[in-house]
This record gives C-alpha cells, sequence and structure tokens, in this order.
C-alpha cells in the first residue's frame, strides 16, 4: 500500500469511529424530489491551460474515463505518495496535453492510447492505471460502471436503508446460488415458520458482530452481510432468475430491493446570508410545536402560527422581551419566538489573521451552528450536530476537536463504517465529506434529523443541502469529474474553526486522544 493510500486508509477508518455508531434511530423519509434549496455559489475554475502543441497532443479535448474503483490524480506525470485527487469508476477529465510518456505507466500493446495525461483541473492521470479514452469504452464496460453522483441535488447518489439482514451478492446471483445462500426464503415466508434469515449472524454469548464477522468468504457469491440499520447507495437495478429485483450499490454489490427502505435527505437547510435580506443574528428553532406569535396593542402575546423546527428566523434583536414567565425574541418580520424554543446564531469576529476576503468557517459547539464568512462577512448560516461529550463504556469521548484548521481533503462521498460495542456499522457513501483535522469532517448527514444538538462521533454532520454548498463553496476544488482532491501549497483549504463560546478563536481542545472502536 502506498503511503498516500495508507494516509487515506486511515482517515476513513478512523473517520468510521466518527460516525454514528448508537442505537438506531428511524432515518428520515421523504420524497426524493429536490427541495427548493438556495443556489451553489460560483467557484472559479482553475487558470486555463496554454492551447495544447496537436502534434504532441492528439487527443487533446478529448475526456479519459475511469474503469476502476480509484484512478489516482498526481501533481506530476510519475507516480507518487501524494495525490492531487482521484476520479471514481465512471468519473471523467478532459485531457489538456498527452500522451507525455510511460515512467512507471507501461504502454500496452492492444491500445494506443496509454501514458501520462494532463487534464483540466491540474493534474497528471495514468490511462495504463484503470482510465481509458472515454470513445474506447466498449459497451462491456459501460455497463458496469455505476451512474454518476447528482452535484446538483443534496444527496449524491440513492440511498436505501436496511430494514432486514441481508446479504450482499458479489454478483446478480443466480437461483441455485440464492437457494443455497438463503435457504429459507425458498422453503417458507420468514416468520410463519420461525424460520431466521441466514443473513443474520449469531455469535456465543451476547458478542455482537463485527465487520469481519458479517465479510463474506472470498469462496462464496456472498460479498458480505447488511444487519439492521446499516446504508447502502444504490445504482440501478435488475431482476435475477429467481424473479426477485436487487439493487447493484455503489460498492459493488447486489442486495434484495426487499431487504431495503428507500431514504432521501431532510427537506429543510440552512440560510443563505445577504445584506440587503437574511443576515444575523438568526434564531433556529430547536423544539418541537414551536409558535410564532404577534404582540399586540394590549401587550398580549397572540399565536399566530407554527413553525417547523430547523427553521431560520433573522432576528430584528437578540435582546429578549418578557411576557408573562417566558423570554421572547423579535424575528425582522414583526413576530415573536420564546427564547426556549430556538438557538440564536449572532456574528464572530474574523480570526486576527486573516488576510482580506478569505473565506472561513465558524462552528460553534455551544450553540450547534456553523456559520460560513467572506472576510468579515457572514455568507451562510445552519445548525449542526457535533460530538457526544458523554462517555462510553470504554471511557471514550466523542467531543469534536477544537482549534483553528483547514480543510485537508475532499470527497463528494465515501463509506464510513467501523465496529463499537454495539456492533458494527456502516454507512456507504456519506455525502460531501470534508475532512479537517485527523478524522474529523465536516459532512452531510442523511441518517438523522436531530440537528441542533450533539449526537456524532466526533464529526460536525450538516443537512445535506447545507453540506452541499460547503462543499461547492470551499476548497480544496474538485474539478469537474472528479470524486475527490487534497489541498496543497497552490490549493489550501478552507479555515475551519471550532470552539465553544468561551474560547478564542484557535483555541486548542477536545480529546488528548482520537477515540477508536
Amino acid at each position: 500500500m502506498s503511503l498516500r493510500r495508507s494516509f487515506l486508509a486511515s482517515f476513513l477508518a478512523a473517520c468510521a469511529s466518527r460516525s454514528p455508531a448508537q442505537p438506531h434511530v428511524p432515518p428520515v423519509v421523504v420524497s426524493l424530489a429536490p427541495p427548493d434549496v438556495p443556489a451553489l455559489p460560483d467557484v472559479a475554475p482553475p487558470d486555463a491551460p496554454s492551447p495544447p502543441d496537436a502534434a504532441l497532443s492528439p487527443f487533446a479535448g478529448e475526456t479519459l474515463t475511469a474503469i476502476i474503483r480509484e484512478v489516482a490524480i498526481y501533481f506530476e506525470a510519475r507516480v507518487a505518495p501524494e495525490w492531487r485527487g482521484y476520479l471514481r469508476a465512471g468519473g471523467t477529465a478532459r485531457i489538456v496535453r498527452g500522451p507525455l510518456g510511460d515512467e512507471l505507466c507501461p504502454a500496452r500493446p492492444d491500445r494506443r492510447d496509454t501514458g501520462w495525461y494532463e487534464i483540466e483541473g491540474g493534474g497528471y492521470l495514468c490511462a495504463s492505471r484503470g482510465a481509458v479514452l472515454t470513445r474506447h469504452l466498449t459497451r462491456d464496460m459501460r455497463s458496469r460502471l455505476a451512474t454518476p453522483p447528482a452535484l446538483d441535488a443534496a444527496l449524491p447518489y440513492r440511498y436505501g436503508h436496511a430494514a432486514l439482514p441481508a446479504m450482499v451478492y458479489r454478483t446478480l446471483p443466480t437461483l441455485a446460488e440464492e437457494q443455497a445462500t438463503e435457504p429459507e426464503r425458498f422453503v417458507t415466508p420468514i416468520g410463519e415458520a420461525g424460520l431466521e434469515s441466514s443473513a443474520v449472524v449469531r455469535l456465543a454469548g451476547d458478542m455482537a458482530p463485527t465487520l469481519a464477522d458479517l465479510a463474506g468468504r472470498e469462496d462464496t457469491p456472498v460479498l458480505r452481510r447488511l444487519t439492521r440499520g446499516m446504508y447502502v447507495s444504490v445504482d440501478r437495478g435488475a431482476r435475477a432468475e429467481s424473479g426477485a429485483v436487487f439493487h447493484r450499490t455503489h460498492s459493488g454489490g447486489w442486495v434484495r430491493a426487499l431487504a431495503l427502505q428507500s431514504v432521501g435527505a431532510h427537506p429543510l437547510h440552512g440560510l443563505a446570508l445577504r445584506p440587503t435580506g437574511a443576515r444575523l443574528p438568526i434564531a433556529f428553532v430547536t423544539a418541537e410545536g414551536a409558535v410564532l406569535r404577534r404582540l399586540g396593542p394590549d401587550g398580549v402575546m397572540r399565536r399566530a402560527l407554527r413553525t417547523q423546527r430547523l427553521t431560520g428566523h433573522p432576528l430584528a434583536s437578540v435582546e429578549p422581551v418578557r411576557w408573562r414567565t417566558d423570554d421572547f425574541l423579535h424575528t425582522r418580520d414583526g413576530r415573536y419566538l420564546r427564547r426556549a424554543d430556538v438557538t440564536v446564531v449572532t456574528a464572530q469576529p474574523p480570526p486576527v489573521d486573516l488576510i482580506g476576503d478569505e473565506k472561513w468557517i465558524d462552528v460553534n459547539l455551544d450553540r450547534q451552528s456553523l456559520v460560513a464568512y467572506v472576510g468579515a462577512t457572514p455568507v451562510y448560516a445552519a445548525l449542526v450536530s457535533t460530538g457526544l461529550t458523554a462517555r462510553d463504556d470504554t471511557g471514550a469521548s466523542y467531543e469534536t476537536v477544537q482549534g483553528g484548521f483547514r480543510i485537508q481533503q475532499k470527497h463528494i462521498a465515501t463509506t464510513m463504517d467501523g465496529d463499537s460495542g454495539s456492533g458494527a456499522y456502516s454507512i456507504e457513501d456519506v455525502p460531501w465529506v470534508m475532512y479537517f483535522e485527523q478524522s474529523f469532517a465536516l459532512h452531510g448527514a442523511y441518517w438523522h434529523a436531530g440537528f441542533g444538538a450533539v449526537r456524532s462521533h466526533g464529526c460536525v454532520n450538516l443537512l445535506p443541502d447545507d453540506a452541499r454548498w460547503l462543499f461547492a463553496w470551499t476548497s480544496p476544488t474538485v474539478p469537474a469529474g472528479w470524486h475527490g482532491a487534497f489541498s496543497s501549497t497552490a490549493d489550501p483549504g478552507t479555515r475551519v474553526y471550532v470552539h465553544y463560546d468561551r474560547q478564542a478563536l484557535g483555541e486548542r481542545g477536545g480529546p488528548a486522544v482520537v477515540p477508536g472502536h
């Protein structure tokens, strides 16, 4: 394993311990139609490269397509531990120049498009290592490629929640493979004769299964098993020989459709801030059943209408108005919210060493909020869920680390899984992931709606639309067609500050040791 691969593996394995490994909470089941969300920010593309010499670059302007799980993009035309970014299978990159030689990128006698290529976005790709000219893709190759991520939707993929234990097959199973692997399905309906699915793993004593326990043997058609509460990202479906419908997952397996419940993103999101529109301070509703009221001329607060949890209301003032036994806050549209039903997000002075209109992100652990700034100007505000500070039976605290950081790597989606005291957990393709310190990341969370309160195992959870907005707004930039990118001197990551109210920006705090499971 290369140093770069080892580095990424350590990030993902550690962040796996950050993912929710707590008792299952039913997911938000919503319409998958895209909600009315704020427009993505304009992200400046990289400087346009010089026009290539046509004689040296016969494929300039064409695209390369990845045909394996990951294809590395390097800073130079050579294999190195550091990656500039990567393509996922089906991802494409437009060629600037090439082929440029074949050092550690061997030519193949059956192809004339092998070798190194400079690609748009600033990097070099070896076409001999899992990529081909798009025009050379065969029908069989195209059929194996997954559907590309939907970058304009709250979630890049479709997701399924394992409502039942289920097998993940390596390929679309034959009838004989299903009968041999899950014989109870072909004897009598599960439950009528007290039969239990063979996807259920039973261990001695009270031990919960680990990921290793759930893995299939290499000499079997089973890739792994899913336990209730796990999540997969699903692509297209197909009907097996048995007549059962299966979903192909983006990780390359096949899961029976009846075992999965479709889940979608929560329809709400944070607020884009503008000088002439919404601006700080903002009261985000954190209580169920909160009510907007109007103050009558007689001094009585009368009920106007209910407001949904997670909704943001710009405030005219943070000074409370007392009525009866409660404090109320005055909104900019002339109504009032009970102070106990909201969390108030206010502006934070910028870091003292901030340069001009540099972008930065402020995460407040007391208020469970995030504000994105350009210089001293707030441009977006949202609720978050950060790490639980309560300790588990191992003594580990999942408190989110505090301090000043920069985003180090970004992934459109990446899987977070691991083992916890309650057993294995797995969430495929967690969306819009931005690592900023070791295993701590900002990312979208579609499996809960508990924003505005601590919940995670260390990461900063965001509503999917909020995470998507930040992903497009922050650096390092992920060029078109790429699946992930890493920060560099030329493209440093956006600053991230995590703190409590009592802390100064950049003051270090949190767990001395990143907990593992």
